[in-house]
Parts: structure tokens; C-alpha cells; sequence
């Protein structure tokens, strides 16, 4: 189960961090902004933790013998889903360490963006002060590797994990996705 398990979630990883490079060439030519970014991010964070269905499903028919246990399949799900969220994680600290003008054009903007946000939703100035404040904490701790990290798995694995439940209760099903 673990062999399997780490190379669907290197699979899922490698297409995860290959979208994100890809998001950020598309932000940095204008093509993608911090709107159509969140739908381009969970959408593609979808599509690369699709490794934990076929993850789950490769276990289920090739050493299982065609029936896999809620459980036991969530477990893999959960494995594929840690590796490939460590290496986006992992992806994001190279590019920050590669591309820093980038990275620091990132942040600032994603932080006047928020900004931006509050004030186009009607926010008092109070309120946007407030967000601004936010927004200067949240730069500084950002700072943080081992934060930062955490944050950028926090990202894409509740994603994971809901793939892994959905999957693990459809592969569970004998008539799913036969052998």
C-alpha cells in the first residue's frame, strides 16, 4: 500500500506543483488575477488529486482483489493526498527562493488585493484599517518557513481529503469504476 500510495502522491504532486508554476507564469503575463486565481487553483487542485482516485482504485483492483474497505481506501487516499501537499508545499518554497521579485510582487499585491476587497465591499475606513493591519501581521509571519509551509499544505489538503472521502465511498461500491 505505501509503495503505491507515494507514487500516485508524487504523480499527484508533480501535477499540482507543475499547475502552480503554470498559475504563476499566467499571473505574472496578466492572464490570471487573485479572482479568477482561487478558481483556477481549487480547480486545478482537483484535477491533481484525481492520483487519489486512481491511487485508490489501482490498490483496490491489483491487491485487493477487487474490493476495497471504506477505511482502508481513505487511508490511501490521506497517504496520496500528504505527499502530493508536502511537495506543492515544497514547490512554493523553491519558487520564493528562485523568483524572489516575483514572490515579493506576489505577496504584496495578494495583500493590497484583501485590501482592495474590503474597501470595494463597503467596509468602513475603520474596517479597512483594520484589514490593513491584518495584512501587515500576516506579511511579517509569513516570513516564518515552517509557518509559511504549514499554510501552503493547509491549502490543497482539505481538498485531498474530501477526493480521498468521495473516493473512498465510491470505490467502496463493487459496480464503481469496475476492474
Amino acid at each position: 500500500m505505501q509503495k503505491l500510495g507515494l507514487t500516485f502522491g508524487v504523480i499527484g504532486g508533480v501535477l499540482l506543483s507543475a499547475f502552480l508554476l503554470l498559475g504563476m507564469v499566467l499571473w505574472q503575463e496578466g492572464v490570471v488575477n487573485f479572482d479568477t486565481g482561487e478558481i483556477w487553483g481549487y480547480t486545478t487542485m482537483l484535477v491533481a488529486m484525481s492520483a487519489v482516485f486512481f491511487g485508490m482504485k489501482s490498490y483496490r483492483d491489483k491487491h485487493l482483489k477487487g474490493t476495497i474497505r471504506f477505511w482502508k481506501g481513505f487511508q490511501m487516499g490521506l497517504l496520496i493526498s500528504c505527499v502530493a501537499a508536502v511537495m506543492y508545499a515544497a514547490t512554493w518554497e523553491t519558487y520564493r527562493v528562485t523568483q524572489p521579485e516575483n514572490y515579493a510582487r506576489f505577496i504584496s499585491e495578494y495583500t493590497q488585493c484583501q485590501i482592495d476587497r474590503a474597501r470595494d465591499d463597503g467596509a468602513s475606513q475603520e474596517e479597512i484599517d483594520e484589514m490593513a493591519a491584518d495584512m501587515a501581521s500576516f506579511k511579517e509571519w509569513y516570513k516564518n518557513p515552517f509557518l509559511r509551509f504549514g499554510v501552503t499544505i493547509a491549502e490543497v489538503l482539505p481538498v485531498g481529503i474530501l477526493v480521498s472521502l468521495v473516493s473512498a465511498g465510491l470505490l467502496r461500491r463493487r459496480g464503481v469504476a469496475p476492474q
